[in-house]
């Protein structure tokens, strides 16, 4: 949400203004619309700048390598400001906005274009396979025409009983794409009609989330070690 120079001269972000936030703050659709033009704005910066990259590339090497950029996380705007009071961040939520994520393919055998079809990040492994020549993988070449046509299938997992809590308390925060849980806050709840294990696990992470806030203060950490997550928005 801020620009490349903003950013190098440590543009200041108010948490007020992302993840959890008062609705109140946004009541005005030009702040809101400002926000998504800040986002987008950052977006468009970081294709020119994969841009440049790839042309930098191909001027260098007769035979350019095969180049895949993709990303870790969508992102949430104002999509659920309303009903959650959540907006301008990832990582609480699975909802399409956040997990549908950028995937860009350029190089040897991959044609110009752009391709509204549904892939997956697990073909990611099965297209650099091929394309070193390892020979057959069990999985699709992203390269291939066709390979947008097919549709990814959303499955459910079933949580192991005996997996760690805090494993237990991540998947009963997105447990129901109905409405979800917010774990640890006074306004958690389970959507009507949850089975009986969604709500035995929203009762383990409130547990879970309740133990870790009685514990003291965090962990010291190595001062180099802290710059580096603190580069990263890792660390506050």
């Amino acid at each position: 949400y801020g620009t490349a120079d903003e950013k190098r001269r440590s543009f200041p972000l108010s948490a007020e203004d992302y993840g959890w936030v008062d609705a109140a703050r946004y009541a005005d659709a030009a702040r809101r619309a400002e926000m998504a033009r800040r986002y987008a704005a950052g977006v468009r910066a970081a294709d020119a700048a994969l841009g440049r990259l790839l042309d930098g590339i191909g001027a260098r090497f007769e035979r350019p390598p095969l180049v895949l950029v993709t990303g870790d996380h969508g992102e949430a705007l104002d999509e659920h400001l309303a009903g959650r009071g959540y907006a301008y961040d990832h990582g609480e939520f699975l909802d399409a906005d956040v997990v549908c994520v950028p995937l860009v393919l350029a190089g040897p055998g991959v044609s110009p274009g752009r391709s509204g079809g549904a892939v997956s990040l697990v073909d990611v492994y099965g297209t650099l396979a091929a394309a070193a020549d390892l020979g057959d993988v069990p999985a699709r070449d992203l390269r291939r025409p066709d390979a947008g046509r097919r549709v990814v299938a959303v499955g459910r997992r079933r949580v192991d009983p005996g997996a760690r809590a805090s494993v237990r308390a991540h998947a009963a925060a997105a447990f129901d794409g109905s409405g979800g849980a917010i774990v640890g806050e006074e306004r958690a709840g389970v959507p009507e009609g949850a089975s009986a294990e969604a709500r035995e696990l929203h009762r383990t992470a409130l547990r879970h989330w309740a133990a870790l806030a009685e514990r003291p203060g965090g962990r010291s950490l190595d001062p180099e070690l802290r710059e580096t997550l603190e580069a990263l928005g890792y660390v506050q």
